[in-house]
């Protein structure tokens, strides 16, 4: 009996040997032991970089967005901290959208391609128009064009949400809204051109002794119809 207890004191846990070889095991590894190299590992996952926690990839100049920010930074100028961040926000969200815009540009020419390197005989002699519908039929087989929709969408409603959120803080303190910020209001729709119809022109009145004409014909008519009335004959009177 006392041999049982002795052996089940002196044996060790599972969890007592795991704890004892973890420090070994850790010292062993091959990951990276560096900054930078722990930021490049933790981006092997990344697929494309719009929902990414780094604002700056690094494809993108980040003299590019800071010169964004400061831009946003001027022309809305937050006074408050809640302010600040909501501009922040706005400038994270178009930042964004002009990723968006990078990569659907990127998918097409990547569909051209393709396009040109599977068929070069067939898609050649295609102008650039027609070729780059083709490229729009094939992405629309897949969700690659459905997905950048979307994410535009979002980053669109995020930006807008926080400009109003902004401007109505703004408001409250008595500040008026930028310039820049109103959306332009659209321009009225050329009207097509219409043939008016025009009154005749009455001609101009006769110069000189002509403008008595009218009068003196006149005048004469009507001394010739009393010199014809007066040499009519009388009637005779009654037997």
């Amino acid at each position: 009996m006392e041999n049982v207890i002795e052996e089940t004191t002196t044996t060790a846990r599972p969890h007592d040997r795991r704890a004892e070889t973890s420090p070994e095991n850790g010292a062993k590894s091959k990951g990276p032991k560096t900054d930078a190299g722990k930021k490049k590992s933790a981006a092997n996952s990344l697929k494309h970089g719009l929902y990414s926690r780094d604002i700056v990839l690094a494809t993108e100049k980040q003299s590019e967005y800071d010169a964004l920010q400061r831009e946003f930074l001027d022309s809305f100028a937050p006074a408050t901290l809640e302010e600040h961040e909501l501009v922040i926000d706005m400038v994270h969200a178009r930042w964004r959208m002009r990723r968006v815009e990078r990569h659907e540009q990127g998918l097409l020419n990547l569909e051209m391609s393709r396009a040109l390197r599977d068929a070069p005989s067939e898609f050649e002699a295609m102008d650039a128009v027609t070729l780059e519908a083709l490229a729009i039929q094939r992405l629309s087989a897949t969700p690659a064009l459905e997905n950048i929709n979307r994410m535009a969408q979002r980053f669109e409603r995020t930006y807008f949400r926080c400009r109003e959120a902004l401007l109505k803080l703004q408001r409250q303190r008595g500040i008026a809204a930028p310039e820049h910020s109103a959306e332009p209001e659209p321009e009225p729709a050329p009207q097509p051109m219409r043939d008016e119809p025009t009154s005749p022109k009455a001609p101009p009145p006769p110069a000189g002794w002509r403008r008595w004409f009218p009068i003196l014909a006149t005048f004469v008519l009507s001394l010739r119809l009393f010199t014809t009335v007066r040499e009519y004959p009388k009637p005779s009177g009654r037997p």
